[in-house]
């Protein structure tokens, strides 16, 4: 049987169900409790259901649209935005780094891991500028036609930091902080001279 819109049964339907029984037309209340006898049993779809599955299904896609925006808003609040460093600047050299002795690549990977994460707390604290990790290898250049001489194990100097701060007992107080003196090794501090710029009269 097909039903219409609202759940009902079409004038077709009603016909043939009367077409059953060729005596007396069965009265309307009977015929009603067919009809809601089927309805009940789940064959029929009442109108008030129908409207209900649009409501919940709008409710729904409302609900999944407003947890998505609120997980974007909280995401987007959990980011921590960097402070532009300003002030003086000052290089810090990490130096002996020799000292810092690792077992195995796995706790070399957590030194690595310690350092960045120093390295993340100064860059949104506003303090950091650059910083990079060294290889072993370096050549060195010397004289007028620079002579080469190759070191393949320097382990003196193993990274550097680029950092901004007020003077150089800031700068310290920085430097203080960083892991690489935890674990054994020595930070020089110099400060950047800066180069003046040639202002020219147009």
């Amino acid at each position: 049987m097909n039903r219409d819109a609202d759940g009902e049964l079409n004038p077709a339907e009603s016909e043939e169900l009367r077409g059953l029984n060729r005596g007396p037309e069965p009265p309307r209340w009977l015929e009603q409790r067919v009809v809601d006898s089927i309805r009940s049993d789940g064959f029929l779809a009442s109108r008030a259901r129908k409207h209900f599955g649009w409501a919940w299904t709008v409710v729904s896609v409302s609900a999944c649209v407003f947890c998505f925006g609120a997980g974007v808003l909280l995401r987007s609040r959990s980011v921590a935005i960097p402070v532009e460093p300003s002030g003086n600047r000052y290089v810090l050299f990490l130096t002996h780094s020799s000292s810092v002795a690792t077992s195995g690549p796995t706790e070399e990977i957590a030194l690595v891991q310690e350092y960045s994460a120093w390295a993340q707390r100064q860059r949104i604290s506003g303090r950091l500028i650059a910083g990079e990790k060294l290889k072993d290898a370096s050549l060195e250049l010397s004289g007028p036609r620079g002579l080469q001489e190759v070191h393949a194990e320097d382990t003196n100097l193993g990274g550097y930091f680029v950092i901004a701060a007020p003077n150089l007992d800031a700068a310290m107080v920085v430097a203080r902080t960083c892991p690489h003196l935890k674990h054994g090794g020595t930070i020089v501090i110099r400060p950047i001279d800066p180069t003046p710029t040639g202002q020219h009269d147009p």
